[in-house]
Parts: structure tokens; sequence; C-alpha cells
């Protein structure tokens, strides 16, 4: 009934909005603790000075990056299981160094301990480690195009923007939001890019939402799924954060660029089953990751 339609989509409303409060809470407590200089721009720093709209330089959608090569072969297995013996034994002295520091499009900041406990322990992947993951991912993904130069198959954007959107804030006054959107054009046509990958950390773990700009629909990759599909429940809460994201990603086109190549109308979602087994909850982000980075839009 459309009454109990209702009432799952603001039990799930309920749901969502708490736990990002929280989440988003958290974040903040923890670059408190971390004490980074004033000059940095950290989680949350807020711009809200109103937009210029950006000149969007027409062009076609990039080619296929596994068509054309500019997809990079993974690490090797003997590379990878070193590293993770090495993790294994390293000192405390060593592990609690600030590993990674970061500053653009805004501070991030993580020491090996984390590191080594969600990449190669068996911690959930934080909120931090997914952004400086997607971060990579889109440098990567910069330094092996083989297309023209300013042209990009996919966008990755970070974390933030899905923990701005669900805990109700306007991603558009987060400076390090409109800096992902704005602040690489001279080198990056954003109309060139397919897919835009937007990862989000649920009450259940992490999920990616690809946005298909040619085909013009939402693809929701779900871990936690495993082989068996989307229970109904989950379609609701999917359908709800999509809903939110969608709205979200082209009130920030509309606003930033002054012209987009498809509306953000007429829309449809697709539920893909790409899990082959179940996997444990604390590898549900590397494996998000690992669907950000591999989907094609079809398949993996």
């Amino acid at each position: 009934s459309l009454s109990g339609k209702q009432d799952t989509r603001r039990e799930v409303a309920n749901t969502i909005y708490s736990f990002f409060d929280d989440l988003t809470a958290s974040i903040v407590m923890y670059y408190v603790e971390q004490r980074p200089s004033s000059g940095y721009v950290t989680f949350g720093t807020t711009n809200d000075t109103a937009p210029a709209k950006i000149q969007i330089t027409k062009c076609n959608i990039t080619r296929d990056p596994w068509a054309i090569g500019s997809v990079p072969m993974p690490p090797a297995v003997p590379v990878l299981r070193a590293i993770k013996d090495w993790l294994a034994v390293s000192s405390t002295f060593v592990l609690e160094r600030k590993w990674i520091m970061h500053p653009k499009p805004r501070l991030i900041l993580l020491d090996g301990i984390e590191i080594q406990q969600q990449l190669s322990g068996k911690e959930q992947l934080s909120h931090e480690m997914c952004a400086v993951i997607f971060r990579r991912l889109s440098q990567m993904d910069k330094t092996y195009s083989k297309d023209t130069l300013t042209m990009f198959w996919r966008k990755f954007l970070e974390p933030d923007f899905g923990t701005a959107v669900l805990s109700n804030a306007d991603p558009l006054t987060i400076q390090s939001i409109r800096a992902t959107f704005t602040e690489e054009n001279e080198f990056f046509s954003p109309a060139s890019s397919r897919m835009w990958h937007i990862p989000a950390l649920l009450p259940d773990g992490w999920a990616v939402y690809a946005f298909d700009m040619a085909k013009r629909r939402i693809l929701v990759l779900d871990p936690a799924v495993g082989p068996f599909g989307f229970s109904n429940r989950r379609i609701n809460m999917h359908t709800y954060v999509s809903d939110l994201l969608h709205a979200a990603l082209f009130r920030c086109i509309q606003s930033l660029y002054d012209s987009w190549h498809c509306s953000s109308g007429e829309w449809t979602r697709a539920f893909p089953v790409i899990m082959l087994e179940n996997i444990e909850k604390e590898d549900y982000g590397v494996c998000a990751s690992f669907f950000a980075r591999n989907y094609d839009g079809d398949k993996l």
C-alpha cells in the first residue's frame, strides 16, 4: 500500500540520517585529535560564497579504457604477499607513524596501524581509508590514460560527497567537494566521463553507486548481497540513498557547470548481482573499491 511504502521510506530515512550524523561527528573528532595545521582544508570545511559556473568544453565520452589499454595491470601476487608479510612483522614504532598525509582536495591523515589493520587485518575499511583509495584510483586513471589528455572515462568522487548528502548537509557549501567538481577542469573535461562513482559507508557496510551518464542509469554495486541478490529491504535502502545522491549530483553539476550533455530526468536503476560467494563484512569496503575500479558498466 502507499502508506506502507511511505512508512518504509520514513524508517529508512531515519536510520540513514542517524547513522550519518554519528559518522560525521566521528570524522570531525578524528581530525580534532590529529590537530592539523590551520592552513589545511579539512573534512567539512565550508565555503558559503555562491559558486561561479564553469564553462564546460563539449566533447564525446571517452573511449572504453579497457579497449585502449588505459587500465593498468594489478600488482603481482608475490608483491602483494610480500607487502602483507612486511606489514605483519613491522614494529609498533614504524606503524604508529603517519604514513599518509595528502592535502587536496582536503587533508587526509592515516597512520600505519590503520593501514595494516584495514588492508591486511580484520578491520572494516574506514571512511578515511576509502577516501585515500578513491583519491588514488583517480590519480591512477590520469596517469595511465591513453586517450586524449583531458578525457577520462570515469570520475571518482570521494566518500565525503555521499557522507555530506546523507547527513543532510549541502555538498555545494563544502569546500573539498566543490573543489572536486571545479579545480581540475583545465586538465580534465568532466563531460568526457561516462561513469561517476560515488562510494557510501552504509549501516550494513560499503556500497558504490555508479552513475552511467551515457545510459542514464544508476548501478548499485553492493558486496553485502552476495550471490543471492537484493532483498526488498536492501532495495528500499538503496533506492532511497541513490535518489538522494542522484538529486545532489545533478544539483552540483547544474550549479557549477554552464551546460551538461544529459538531463537528470528519466534515469533507471539496476541492481547487478556480481558476487560469486558471500564475504565477511570487514571485506565489503575493499570489495566495493574493487568494483569501482573494475566494473565497466556491464560486467566485471
